[in-house]
């Protein structure tokens, strides 16, 4: 039987936690349009990214992602992802940039066997990310996927929209952040049982 998850904000967090990089590089053209959208030097390897080259780098922890708050002011301002690790202790990561702006969420998968199984929006090439909403369902797609509510008020260029395969959820994401999201990107793996 499944039970219906409680959710947290951003503002209860008590432990954050620190971004990890890693040195590798992505796909040149992870949309498929031709061009470029400005991949950085430091990104998950082989994973399409959107956005632009602003800000740092970062990187969440492994984990199993269903929750996100943002604060969001014309662009994504803040991301906070709440994530978990075989269903146990549930842990923050964020915030990733660090610019003002109206909370929006807590957005989160409503079940507690669904998890963040795909990411879309709308960014602005080589600036920011300027809409974010994740897609939430269970790892074998026993019941059909639906999307949460975006966040960002901006139109962006172009949109983007990514689903794991069938099995797999988002296990990482990863970007680059400064005052706003200037770039995101997510890895599917299967679901993570015990801390890496």
């Amino acid at each position: 039987m499944n039970t219906v998850r409680g959710l947290a904000s951003a503002s209860s967090i008590l432990m954050l936690l620190g971004a990890i990089g890693c040195g590798a590089e992505p796909m040149a053209d992870p949309t498929g349009d031709g061009e470029d959208v400005g991949i950085s030097e430091q990104s998950i390897i082989g994973v399409p990214a959107w956005g632009g080259m602003g800000g740092s780098y970062f990187e969440t922890p492994y984990g199993n992602f269903w929750n996100n708050d943002n604060i969001v002011g014309q662009y994504i301002s803040q991301l906070w992802l709440q994530y978990d690790v075989g269903g146990s202790q549930n842990y923050w990561a964020g915030p990733y940039g660090s610019g003002g702006g109206q909370p929006d969420g807590p957005k989160s998968c409503t079940m507690v066997d669904e998890y963040f199984v795909g990411i879309y929006g709308r960014y602005t090439r080589g600036k920011y990310v300027d809409q974010l909403g994740f897609i939430c369902g269970t790892a074998d797609r026993s019941r059909p996927t639906y999307d949460l509510p975006v966040s960002g008020s901006s139109p962006g260029t172009y949109s983007f929209r990514h689903t794991c395969a069938r099995g797999q959820i988002i296990v990482k994401v990863g970007g680059r952040a400064g005052s706003w999201l200037d770039q995101i990107q997510v890895l599917c793996g299967f679901p993570r049982t015990t801390l890496p």
